[in-house]
């Protein structure tokens, strides 16, 4: 994450400069320097923190989908649970509607 944060700190410290120098009118110089490629160059700093920000895009998605996982087996007790609340709550149901028909008999 530090990483892609510093990559990003360069990407607009050279943004910055390329504003600078249209600001001051060296139109050409800003479009030269837009359009450079490498490293110290404003598009070369964007890949690095395209590249950091994906390092980290994959980091999250392993912690996501661990977290997933480890939801899932609580989950699935959870269901196990609520199934045999509800089977209990037919049957006590079931055993009410019983007694109360009995006392009409």
């Amino acid at each position: 994450m530090n990483s892609a944060v510093a990559a990003f700190q360069s990407f607009l410290a050279a943004h910055a400069n390329i504003e600078q120098l249209d600001s001051n009118g060296d139109s050409q110089k800003a479009i030269v320097a837009a359009l450079a490629a490498g490293p110290g160059t404003a598009n070369g700093a964007f890949d690095t923190f395209d590249q950091a920000i994906q390092r980290v895009s994959v980091l999250t998605q392993q912690e996501f989908d661990g977290h997933i996982r480890s939801a899932r087996s609580h989950i699935t007790g959870l269901a196990i649970g609520i199934s045999l609340a509800f089977l209990l709550v037919a049957i006590l149901v079931l055993y009410g509607f019983q007694q109360r028909i009995g006392e009409y008999r």
